[in-house]
Order: C-alpha cells, then sequence, then structure tokens
C-alpha cells in the first residue's frame, strides 16, 4: 500500500484512489446529476445551434463534481490528477 502523500505514478494507483474519492453516494449522485444536465445542454446546444454556449456543459458538468468533493472534502481529488482524469475520459 503507498503512503498518503505519496505522488500517483500508475494508472493502477490511479484508479484505486479514483474509486475511494467517489465511494460515497452523494458523490457519486451529484457527479451523476451534474453529467446528465451537461448531456442535456449539449442536445439543446447541438439542436438550437447556440454553440456561445458551450462552455455551459463543462461548467455545469465540472461544478456539481466539483461541489461533491468539496462537500465531503475530497479536495485532494479536484486538481491533484487532472491530467489523468481528462485521460481516462477519452
Amino acid at each position: 500500500m503507498k503512503a498518503e502523500n505519496e505522488p500517483i505514478k500508475t494508472y493502477s494507483e490511479f484508479w484505486d484512489f479514483y474509486v475511494a474519492e467517489h465511494c460515497e453516494p452523494l458523490t457519486r449522485y451529484l457527479h451523476f446529476v451534474g453529467t446528465l444536465l451537461g448531456i442535456v445542454l449539449l442536445v439543446w446546444i447541438i439542436r438550437s445551434g447556440n454553440w456561445i454556449y458551450f462552455p455551459l456543459c463543462l461548467v455545469v458538468g465540472y461544478g456539481f463534481a466539483w461541489f461533491a468533493h468539496f462537500c465531503r472534502a475530497q479536495q485532494t481529488c479536484l486538481f491533484q490528477i487532472s491530467v489523468l482524469v481528462f485521460h481516462l475520459r477519452l
């Protein structure tokens, strides 16, 4: 088992950390709501052609997720490994 302050170096270590950060039901629920609203906004933007609102999808989607982490005092997940999070979502 790795020490708490030790940097994440492998995908396996990242995955264990990511799952632990999202184990609370409220955290998962807020992530789900943010993702769902972001997708709904994206569909609306595509259908209406109002591309200027595209950043709103990201703000809403990530806003709910970040709020969930702040509420659960899991702030380390926010920016510590953001590059790996974006890589996993591709």
